[in-house]
């Protein structure tokens, strides 16, 4: 990246000396809501009680006014978020949550992402908290069904137990 100054000079910024932990990069999207929708926030904002990671319910919508009351899950409280805000505007649909987020939820159909090649984040026991987070239909999607099998220590199409009795299991692989 190359930074101009007002004049179109290049300025010279070094972040370890000047800043750098204060400065952060985001792209806004637009987005479309509706009431009943989940959003989660994805910033922290203390003063208004949002963490980052929490979730909310919109209640109503003001589309001329700009405005979203919000119902915060982990407490019941509701929030008007300003969209004319900038700090009102770190919020992102709240349909997906990553395995360690969701680890305590419960929820009637999961979806999960699982690469065989990601050593690192997913194993037996990411794979076990995703699909026992699902009341009656889990649905694993894979690059491979073989790969992921044997990554996470099992035989290709061994039958894979959760905690709901009732839980169904798919895997959809690309190949």
């Amino acid at each position: 990246m190359r930074l101009l100054g007002p004049k179109g000079k290049p300025l010279t910024w070094l972040p370890a000396v000047a800043g750098g932990d204060q400065a952060e990069a985001l792209v806004e999207v637009a987005q479309e809501f509706r009431t009943g929708d989940r959003v989660q926030f994805t910033r922290n904002n203390y003063a208004a009680k949002r963490l980052n990671g929490h979730g909310a319910t919109v209640v109503a919508l003001d589309v001329a006014g700009g405005t979203m009351l919000v119902e915060r899950h982990q407490d019941g409280q509701r929030q008007q978020l300003d969209m004319e805000k900038l700090a009102d505007r770190h919020i992102r649909p709240g349909w997906v949550q990553t395995i360690h987020a969701a680890q305590g939820a419960t929820a009637e159909r999961v979806m999960a992402h699982l690469e065989s090649f990601r050593t690192n984040t997913v194993d037996t026991r990411a794979a076990y908290v995703a699909i026992s987070r699902a009341r009656s239909h889990a649905a694993l999607y894979t690059d491979s069904r073989a790969k992921l099998a044997e990554a996470l220590g099992l035989r290709d199409g061994a039958q894979v137990g959760a905690t709901a009795a009732h839980t169904t299991l798919f895997f959809h692989a690309r190949q």
